[in-house]
Order: C-alpha cells, then sequence, then structure tokens
C-alpha cells in the first residue's frame, strides 16, 4: 500500500486505539467551541441591541467571549501537552521502525486535523441544538421579552472556526518542533519521564511564600481607587505563581525535612508513603496548582452568582428608598398643587394607592473634604474624593420625620449615608457649624456605612441660612433642587402604566429634571445583574469542565506511569492490599491538596468579594458569607464525587 494512504491510516488508528485520551479531549473541545460560539451569536445578535436595556446584555455578551477565549486557550494547550506526552513513544516506535520525522509530522497534523474537525462540527452541531433553550434561559434572568428569536450570523461560524483553528494550529506548531528536536530513543522514552525535579528548592519555596503572601496581602487590603484594576490583576498573578512554586517546590521540600526524620521515615507506613510522594509532587506541579487555580475559580465564580442572585431583593432595597422619585432644578418649579393633582388622579385612574408622599426643596453642591472642611473641587478626575453635600431646612426636616428639633444660630443637624462623618464641627464656604447631633435614619434615604458612594445632607435652621450657603459657594454648578418622592402598591401592570403616565406628564412641567422609579430601575437592574449572573453560571460550568477533564488527565497519566511500581511493589513482598492502601493514601493526599488551598484562596477572597459586590449595592454581608459556605461544601462534594469517577480510570489502568 502507497505511503500516502498508510500515513492516514496510522493516524486514524492511533486516534482509535487511544480513545481513552482522545474522545475526552475531543468532548472538551467541542464544549468549548459550543460555547464560544453561543457567546458569539448572542453578542451579535440585532434583536438584542434593538431591545429597550438590552445593549448592556450584548456589551457583556462580548466582554464573556473574550474572558472566555483567554481560560479556553491555555486549557487547551494544557490538554495538548498531555495528549502529546502519551504519544511521544508511539513516535519514537515509529521513527526506530523506520519513518522518518517528515512521516511523522504528516501523522501529527492527520491527527490534529481529524480532531480539529471532529471538535469544530460536534462543537456548533451541539451550540445549534441547545442554543435557543440557552438563549431563552439568557431572556428569563434578564427579564427580556421572550419573543426574541434566536439568530447565529455568518460572522460567528467564522470566528468559532478562525479562533479553534488558530489553537490547534498553534498546539500543532509545538507537537511538530517537540518531535523534530527529539531524538528516536527520547520519543521512546519520554512517557516514562517526569517533570524534572527543581534544583533550587529552599529559594524556590521561598520565592512561592513570599509571592503567596504578597497576593494575601494585597487582597487582604483591597480597596477601590483609581488603581483597582491593577491591585486585583496582581493579586491574582501574585496568588497563581506562589501556588505553582509551593505546590512545585514546597511541598517537596517538607517531605525531603521528614525523610531527614529517620525514625518517622523509617517507618513501614511511611516510607512508601513519602517516597511515592516525593515521586508524585515532583511530577505534578503543573497539574495540581491548574485545579487548585480552577477550583478556587470555580467557587468565587459561583459565590458571586449566587449573593447576586439571593440579593436582588436588598439590592432594589437600597437603590430605591421609595418607588417613585421626581425632581425640578433652579427652584423654577412652582406647581406643587398641579403634580400634587397629577400623581392622585393617575393613582385613582390606575387603581395604585400612593403612600409616604413627601416634597422637600434642597441645595446640591459637589465638595470635597480637606482637612475637616468641605471646599469646592478643583479636578473632577477623582471621583472617590466628590462628596454630594445636600443642604435642607429645618421646617422640611421636622415635617417629614414629624419630629420638633430646634436650632441656635451656627448649629446644624448632620446626616451621611454612608459611613457615620464623626466630627463636632463642619466648615463649609468659610463658616464653621457645630453639629448638634449627627442623625442615624432619614426616611427618604437608604444608610449603609460600607457605601463607597456617600451622600451627606446639612439641616440648617432656616431659609435664610440655605441661601447664605448658596451665595457664598457662587458656583453655576450648585443647584436648588425640588423632590417629591412617595410609594405605591398594587399590581405591577397598573404600577408600571402608572409610572409611566406620571413620567409623560410631569416632563411637560417646568424645571424637569429627573424621574425615577422602581418598577423602571428594577428592570434595567435585572438585565445588568441577570446577565452577570448567566455569565457567573456558564464560566462556572466551563471552569468546573475544564478541573474535572485536568483531573482525569491527571488520573490516566499517573495510572500509565504507577503501573510498573504497582507490579514492584508485589515482587518485593507487598500484598495488593497493602499497595492498594498506600497508592490510595498517596493518591487521596495529592488530590485533596489542591482543594483545602482553594478554600484557603477562596477566605483571602471573602473581602476582596464583598467589596466588589458593594459596586453593585450589594451589602449583605451575612448572605455572602453564607452563600461562601453553602458553595464551598457543594463544591468540595462535587470535587470528590469527580475524584471518585477520574480515579476508575486510575484503577482500570493499573489492574491490568
Amino acid at each position: 500500500m502507497h505511503r500516502t494512504c498508510i500515513l492516514p491510516r496510522l493516524a486514524y488508528n492511533s486516534i482509535k486505539k487511544s480513545v481513552s485520551s482522545y474522545l475526552p479531549y475531543i468532548f472538551a473541545t467541542s464544549f468549548a467551541v459550543a460555547v464560544f460560539f453561543i457567546f458569539s451569536a448572542i453578542a451579535k445578535n440585532e434583536m438584542i441591541e434593538r431591545l429597550p436595556h438590552a445593549s448592556y446584555l450584548s456589551g457583556l455578551m462580548q466582554v464573556g467571549k473574550v474572558l472566555l477565549g483567554i481560560v479556553l486557550v491555555p486549557f487547551l494547550f494544557y490538554t495538548n501537552s498531555f495528549l502529546m506526552k502519551r504519544r511521544k513513544r508511539e513516535m519514537g516506535l515509529y521513527s526506530i521502525l523506520g519513518l522518518e520525522k517528515h512521516h511523522i509530522g504528516f501523522i501529527i497534523s492527520t491527527e490534529t486535523v481529524m480532531v480539529y474537525l471532529a471538535s469544530v462540527i460536534l462543537g456548533i452541531v451541539t451550540a445549534l441544538v441547545f442554543s435557543k433553550l440557552i438563549f431563552l434561559m439568557l431572556l428569563n434572568i434578564t427579564n427580556l421579552p421572550v419573543e426574541a428569536q434566536f439568530t447565529a450570523k455568518s460572522s460567528c461560524y467564522i470566528q468559532t472556526i478562525i479562533f479553534f483553528g488558530s489553537v490547534f494550529l498553534l498546539n500543532l506548531v509545538i507537537n511538530l518542533i517537540q518531535v523534530s528536536r527529539a531524538n528516536p530513543a527520547d520519543l521512546f522514552q519520554s512517557a516514562q519521564q517526569g517533570e524534572k525535579q527543581p534544583k533550587r528548592l529552599w529559594p524556590s519555596t521561598l520565592l512561592g511564600a513570599a509571592a503567596l503572601a504578597g497576593g494575601y496581602y494585597l487582597a487582604l487590603n483591597f480597596k477601590l481607587s483609581s488603581t483597582f484594576i491593577l491591585v486585583v490583576f496582581g493579586s491574582i498573578l501574585l496568588v497563581i505563581l506562589g501556588t505553582y512554586f509551593l505546590f512545585a517546590s514546597g511541598i517537596i521540600t517538607s517531605l525531603r525535612l521528614l525523610k531527614k526524620n529517620h525514625r518517622y521515615y523509617y517507618n513501614k507506613k511511611n516510607f512508601v508513603t513519602i517516597s511515592g510522594m516525593l515521586y508524585r509532587m515532583r511530577k505534578n506541579a503543573a497539574s495540581l496548582s491548574n485545579i487548585c487555580i480552577f477550583s478556587t475559580m470555580v467557587i468565587i465564580t459561583l459565590v458571586c452568582t449566587v449573593s447576586l442572585f439571593k440579593g436582588l431583593d436588598s439590592i432594589a432595597d437600597y437603590r430605591y428608598p421609595h418607588d417613585v422619585d421626581i425632581r425640578f432644578v433652579d427652584g423654577q418649579f412652582t406647581q406643587h398643587e398641579a403634580l400634587r393633582e397629577v400623581i392622585l388622579s393617575e393613582s385613582a385612574a390606575q387603581n395604585v394607592a400612593v403612600s409616604d408622599l413627601i416634597g422637600f426643596e434642597y441645595m446640591s453642591m459637589g465638595l470635597k473634604l480637606h482637612e475637616n472642611a468641605f471646599v469646592p473641587v478643583e479636578s473632577k478626575n477623582d471621583y472617590s474624593k466628590i462628596y454630594t453635600m445636600r443642604v435642607l431646612r429645618l421646617e422640611d426636616y421636622n415635617r417629614i420625620e414629624n419630629t420638633d428639633e430646634t436650632l441656635e444660630n451656627g448649629e446644624v443637624l448632620f446626616f451621611c449615608t454612608g459611613a457615620d462623618y464623626g466630627g463636632r464641627k463642619l466648615a463649609i464656604a468659610n463658616k464653621t457649624y457645630n453639629i448638634k447631633k449627627e442623625l442615624q435614619s432619614l426616611r427618604f434615604e437608604t444608610k449603609e456605612p460600607r457605601s463607597l458612594q456617600s451622600i451627606y445632607y446639612l439641616i440648617v435652621p432656616n431659609k435664610e441660612e440655605q441661601a447664605q450657603l448658596f451665595r457664598a459657594m457662587n458656583r453655576t454648578e450648585d443647584q436648588w433642587i425640588y423632590t417629591v418622592r412617595f410609594d405605591t402598591a398594587g399590581d405591577e401592570a397598573s404600577q408600571e402604566r402608572f409610572a409611566g403616565n406620571i413620567s409623560d406628564r410631569v416632563t411637560q412641567m417646568p424645571g424637569f429634571n429627573r424621574f425615577d422609579s422602581r418598577i423602571e430601575g428594577e428592570k434595567q437592574d435585572a438585565v445588568i445583574l441577570g446577565g452577570l449572573l448567566f455569565l457567573g453560571v456558564f464560566f462556572g460550568v466551563i471552569f468546573m469542565v475544564c478541573m474535572v477533564m485536568i483531573m482525569y488527565y491527571k488520573q490516566l497519566s499517573e495510572g500509565f506511569e504507577d503501573k510498573t511500581n504497582f507490579d514492584v511493589m508485589q515482587q518485593v513482598g507487598m500484598s495488593q492490599s497493602e499497595v492498594k492502601s498506600t497508592i490510595r493514601r498517596q493518591i487521596l493526599t495529592v488530590f485533596f491538596l489542591p482543594l483545602l488551598m482553594a478554600l484557603l484562596h477562596t477566605a483571602i477572597a471573602l473581602s476582596p468579594m464583598e467589596t466588589m459586590l458593594s459596586t453593585l449595592n450589594l451589602f449583605n454581608h451575612k448572605l455572602i458569607v453564607l452563600s461562601t459556605l453553602g458553595v464551598s461544601f457543594v463544591f468540595a462534594v462535587v470535587y470528590i464525587i469527580s475524584y471518585h469517577m477520574t480515579a476508575k480510570a486510575y484503577y482500570r489502568i493499573v489492574r491490568r
């Protein structure tokens, strides 16, 4: 038979004979293709872009697609490296039998093309089968109309084919370079060779510990600022480096210290266990650190997703202390009674109950705090240092709060929506006020000490004091605001019509500035938060698949390598049950180290997670802690189940 027929057949037969290695690889790449294709199709769906409030969703899907590519590329490189390691012995055999390297390169290229075509076709077909269901799930989570049709543009097919074609091509180039540089003997023995033991264990261990400590320090002291993105990425990078170095060197260093303790080491169980773990650890640092990192990503992603899902109501309660908020500016608004009539007439027409109706005027200023004095803002680039100060009259405060407070000249009441101000004096516009009382609540605002954007309320004795402050500041950006706020009750459709009609009518009034309703705000939030939930669920599943695949390949790799050891141990007198017990103890120890490390990473990440979720107005500490405990427990159960399932592949190999 001509070699042009033999070589493709060799490639096909090698895939067929190594089905236990190739099938999970094709499954993983097909899954990656399907997810990437679905993200592309949703991001480019024209109907999504036309739906109200859905522009955020399209942007989120674009971001998700880029992140997906960043996650999938190193994962596909890792799985390819495992496959290539298993194939090198076969390549070495071909070389010894007389095939030249360009023949071997042709076989590898043919295999890559076969696997690529199978993965892309299977992935796109799977995406087309399940995409409509996933699309409807996304629309349901985001409360968008379900009439939107799922379509996939031709550009989605082209992008998917090109992206995965590029990844497979890179893997192929790496494989060809490895084969071209090795001689037949090296190829033949490479499957039995592990990674080389680190030469400088102590420096590597100390470097890992320092990197991990640095990452933890950045995480524990994380604060939102203009450089928070750099801090987040720096922390993640240090933790990843620290994890890798500690798995590569730190554990070996600890085992060597145990080995030097002769009384402990020369014990029947400890001798075999420590020797086995030293052999296993120096070979599998990359696998274990990858399992640890993916485990941490799964837990953190799901904690954020579950916390957001369970905290939607508390987010809405914080953002909308009243169901409707209407504002007018510049002191032009004089139609107070007409506005009240509009609200009451619409409430009667739509059968919606209106309660807690309040109206008041305040002066709004943007200031910064400098040495216990509020001064005008010189630069608006640093938003974190700009505070909104609202100046109210005492008579409005007493009417709204139903109190009878009094203020002397130079005295004020003070309220902060964030953390307490804490001072007894307050300087503003070249005048110092005595703070008679710092209030802990206002009916029309929500106080949250952990909020990053605080609003200050200064309650002055009368309108003359309020106007004097306005004149003293003398800035065009300061505004007089008249606001009306109230709650509504009734069925959702009636409340929605009521809010829409009120909005249409008040926009025609002089000085109209802003209309906010909880129903409309919750719809917009549902699109943004629902999109984040969708991304969280999807990425959680993707990270989980990556973790299980790495675990599976690790078990296969160790099974092939331990088969000889398994036989030798029995030949030197150990019973089969003793050997199995020793191997089980080693595997359990090795496999649960990444889980323990992942749980430690998650515990350290809890504080920055809370800070990041607070930017979405989720301040429920108890909910986030309970979500972390619940997700960690469920993940540990799934991890153990995954371990037992993949361990079966290991025992099948060593028992042959």
